[in-house]
């Protein structure tokens, strides 16, 4: 998260392997609407400004895992092709799938990777997730890479899918860009604050994402008595790989009851109320 500023969004050949550039762009390993015997797939977004086939290329792991792309499978100049387990929608919770390799490879919920190789094996792109400690560990959901600049073996610069649906109901979006995400941090939070005075924290609000992303910013404050809004920035726009962190020190009147408070930072559509991030943090309201 950064801030509640309002801010200003500041006929192709195939190509050779030297200059190809794919990369891997989504991976769901856990979905949860159907098993992973059939519902697991991963997404390849070519990033060049040529076609590429990916006949003869080898997918694999670091283990015994892997297939080599048999036939034609031309990925378009910025475009995306989607490897799944299953290539029939009815079985597989609503995927398009591009390439089905079936039981040759797995895509492990813990630790595993992927390797995308050319036919002569040199290595294209490589993402080596762990299960939860840097990168994304969902049950139902994608992981979805923030931008397809950024590096894709870098856990940071992954994040949970959480927006988007797809067929049967799991979360992602196969065969498309990838949804908005926006990272919201608290930091500086008081465990205590005195009626009369102010609580002070900062927030930072993250647009890690390749496009200017506009959403509604609101802090709520939620107590046993009290459950409201207490400042908002709606149409609040984040340029492109942006990241600010603004101070806010938010009022307690002396007519508030002291207990416990819950105060979050919320970032998604303030009218019906629905929160796509969020960051919060509990404070006691002290005489």
């Amino acid at each position: 998260m950064r801030s509640f500023l309002v801010l200003a969004a500041g006929g192709a050949l195939l190509a050779s392997t030297a200059s190809a550039q794919l990369v891997i762009t989504e991976i769901m390993q856990n979905p949860s609407m159907v098993s992973d015997t059939y519902g697991e797939y991963f997404e390849v977004l070519n990033t060049s400004a040529s076609d590429i086939d990916m006949d003869g290329y080898i997918i694999s792991d670091n283990d015994s895992d892997s297939f080599s792309v048999v036939g034609p499978l031309v990925v378009s100049a910025g475009g995306r092709v989607v490897f799944g387990k299953n290539a029939d929608p009815l079985l597989n919770g609503g995927v398009t799938v591009d390439y089905e390799f079936g039981s040759e490879m797995a895509l492990a919920n813990g630790a595993d990777e992927l390797v995308i190789m050319a036919a002569d094996s040199t290595e294209i792109d490589r993402v080596e997730w762990d299960g939860g400690t840097l990168f994304p560990d969902p049950n139902g959901a994608s992981m979805s890479l923030t931008n397809p600049a950024a590096d894709n073996n870098d856990g940071a610069n992954w994040f949970e899918a959480s927006i988007q649906t797809y067929g049967d109901g799991d979360f992602g979006t196969p065969g498309a860009q990838n949804e908005d995400v926006i990272f919201v941090t608290i930091s500086g939070a008081p465990d205590t604050v005195a009626v009369g005075t102010t609580a002070n924290f900062d927030v930072t609000l993250e647009n890690p994402t390749a496009r200017a992303l506009t959403y509604d910013a609101w802090i709520q404050a939620t107590g046993d008595v009290i459950d409201q809004t207490v400042l908002a920035r709606p149409n609040l726009t984040l340029p492109p790989t942006y990241s600010v962190t603004q101070p806010i020190s938010l009022p307690v009147p002396g007519t508030v009851p002291t207990g416990d408070y819950t105060v979050s930072v919320n970032v998604g559509d303030q009218g019906p109320n629905t929160v796509y991030w969020s960051d919060s943090f509990m404070a006691t309201v002290i005489p």
